[in-house]
């Protein structure tokens, strides 16, 4: 008897043991994407600073990714499968490098207001050409009172939450800021009407500055070896 106990209690734990499915490509995202017009983009490291805590209903459940990732490095390679499929990723002939760090994470499966479960997720995305941004998603789901349903529909919730905040993203006003290359955003900066006070020629920024910073980025890994070489010699054209 203790043994079919066991064997039972066993095979309940293991159920609890859930993971979100691999990443799904966002219609809308994908369209939002092509809209930007912009390509060549790399995406780099997703790092995390909050705390987070896999658990799901206390010791009785866990939330696991597939393939051993992290729960922000599932959201490192979305993003990467959706500049893929826009025809927008480059890690060869890069333009802009995107990375992040995931600021809020967080999982409910029963809320006192709603009796269902949440999602909670803050990222912020920093772009080799020194723009950054937030977004935010607080994604609700349908919960259940049994933990193995509980967990389950918590971790099928975990894929939407995510194209949701991709999405949020894609569609922010400071995106095409953050995915348009160094120098256009320059070209962009250069082309004030020629109303606008023209500071004296000192306080132009050296060269040497901009190439220390262009070296700053390469060191950094933020740009590549090609892209760092092709600045290099821009900058050192110019008087």
């Amino acid at each position: 008897m203790k043994r079919i106990i066991l064997a039972m209690s066993l095979l309940f734990l293991g159920a609890c043991t859930n993971a979100p499915q691999r990443y799904g490509i966002s219609a809308d995202n994908n369209m939002a994407l092509k809209a930007t017009g912009n390509g060549k983009i790399n995406v780099g490291l997703f790092s995390k600073t909050a705390d987070f805590s896999n658990n799901c209903r206390g010791i009785y459940g866990q939330l696991s990714l597939p393939d051993n990732q992290s729960f922000e490095g599932y959201i490192q390679k979305a993003l990467v499968d959706e500049l893929k499929v826009a025809g927008m990723f480059d890690d060869k002939e890069v333009k802009i490098t995107l990375s992040g760090v995931v600021e809020q994470l967080a999982f409910s499966t029963l809320t006192s207001l709603t009796g269902g479960g949440s999602w909670d997720i803050g990222l912020r995305v920093n772009s080799s050409n020194g723009k950054s941004t937030y977004v935010s998603e607080h994604y609700e789901f349908d919960s259940s009172m049994q933990v193995w349903a509980a967990c389950s529909q918590a971790a099928n919730a975990y894929l939407p939450a995510v194209q949701n905040v991709l999405g949020k993203l894609i569609k922010s006003p400071d995106f095409k800021s953050l995915v348009a290359p160094k120098d256009q955003t320059s070209q962009r900066t250069d082309s004030q009407p020629s109303s606008a006070v023209t500071q004296p020629a000192t306080v132009a920024r050296p060269n040497e500055e901009k190439l220390r910073e262009l070296k700053r980025l390469n060191d950094a890994g933020l740009i590549s070896k090609e892209v760092y070489l092709e600045q290099q010699k821009s900058i050192l054209s110019k008087p």
